[in-house]
């Protein structure tokens, strides 16, 4: 209906607190110190180019995809405050403070299948993402042959759902809903794995599981002890529980360079730490005996067995259902914190060896290792893609190579 124009007004101020007349007694040790802020808002208006149009079947009139003919841009409302500080000539300090706030989020909310129809997009949806970074740097050159640099960053981003029309959105493991993150998960609660002494064995030789014991049906000592949050005497999807989001608590770098005489060392690390990740493939790979079940990692031949009752891994199963193992539930979460170098460089300068008179200044000789080292709780293929190995993992590289400077 004409939604083609739109005003999205910012503003944005500094202070150079260094530059007033009561810092000049820190001058020499406070060389920048200023803060600043800013607010303002912006139209997103990668939507998708079709949204408003309904379309209609040529074959037999039914509308197939239904359109919204009053939608219109996401808009971004985003405050900032940060500082800038710089002490000694050697250190910096860069701090921000982010408040982002999405509105008219465009959704497509479920409706009841009664009707019979699809659902249509709609402007309905506030989402608000709160956070910030921190970057330090310092380096000097301690002596005529030694100096060094060190430079790393921490950050942290949380959002939350503040306003979604027809909350919540129950997308199987996932939930959307109203103060919760985005695509949240949405699991079963489990309490380890289920032990002989949870049953008793009727005259048939059946697992009869005791009074108290709420279980799926055809499970028995080695399955996923599952929780009756509600009481109701059997697992349902109303046991459910949202547990969180995958968004790291935080984020951090680090790169140190150290340079003496002629030679030079760069490492780089990075790392997230407070990751709540969804571990799918344990009962679907290794633990899964159906056809080849592909091939488990060591860490998973930690199974269920009369013998190993405090095993990690449920009983070894002939299928991904069998024993109703397969569910998404806490059982499968873990900490995917993780620490990885990500680049090693040791180089050698040689610039006397008469090379000027063949135009060449220097050559750089070098060796590099690119994520030679991870460091993390869960010994996976690779805790950035949660260990799902159908993905392809980061390569480890090693490398040697001449820079020549004319």
């Amino acid at each position: 209906n004409g939604n083609k124009f739109g005003v999205f007004p910012s503003v944005a101020a500094g202070w150079n607190i260094h530059e007033e007349a009561f810092m000049k007694p820190l001058k020499g040790k406070v060389n920048e110190f200023k803060l600043r802020a800013s607010y303002g808002s912006l139209g997103n208006e990668n939507i998708g180019l079709y949204k408003y149009q309904t379309l209609i079947d040529g074959t037999n009139g039914n509308e197939t995809v239904f359109g919204n003919p009053d939608i219109t841009w996401e808009t971004v409302h985003m405050f900032n405050i940060g500082t800038d500080i710089r002490l000694f000539r050697n250190f910096a300090v860069t701090f921000e403070y982010y408040n982002k706030k999405t509105t008219d989020m465009i959704i497509t909310p479920p409706i009841s299948y009664i009707g019979g129809i699809n659902s249509a997009p709609i402007n309905s949806g506030t989402v608000r993402n709160k956070g910030w970074e921190l970057d330090l740097n310092y380096g000097k050159q301690v002596t005529k042959d030694f100096g060094f640099n060190i430079h790393g960053g921490l950050s942290q981003n949380k959002n939350k759902i503040e306003e979604l029309f027809g909350a919540p959105y129950d997308e199987g493991n996932r939930i959307n809903q109203i103060g919760y993150a985005l695509k949240s998960y949405y699991v079963y609660p489990t309490n380890g794995l289920l032990q002989e002494s949870d049953f008793s064995k009727n005259e048939a030789g059946e697992w009869i599981p005791k009074e108290g014991i709420v279980i799926f049906d055809g499970q028995q000592p080695g399955d996923i002890h599952y929780i009756d949050r509600d009481g109701d005497g059997k697992i349902t999807t109303d046991d459910r529980e949202i547990r969180g989001s995958e968004q790291p608590n935080l984020n951090y770098f680090a790169n140190v360079s150290l340079n003496y005489k002629k030679w030079s060392l760069d490492v780089l690390f990075q790392g997230v730490t407070g990751v709540d990740a969804y571990y799918s493939e344990p009962f679907s790979f290794g633990l899964n005996i159906s056809g080849d079940g592909s091939t488990p990692l060591k860490a998973q031949l930690d199974y269920w067995t009369p013998e190993n009752t405090n095993a990690r891994y449920p009983r070894l199963a002939p299928n991904s259902s069998y024993g109703n193992n397969y569910h998404t539930s806490d059982f499968w979460h873990f900490d995917a914190s993780f620490c990885r170098v990500k680049s090693i460089q040791l180089g050698y300068t040689f610039d006397q060896l008469g090379l000027k008179k063949i135009g060449i200044t220097n050559i750089y000789v070098y060796l590099n290792a690119q994520n030679p080292f991870t460091f993390a709780k869960e010994k996976l293929t690779d805790p950035e893609n949660r260990g799902q190995r159908g993905s392809y993992p980061l390569v480890r590289t090693y490398s040697a190579g001449v820079s020549l400077n004319f």
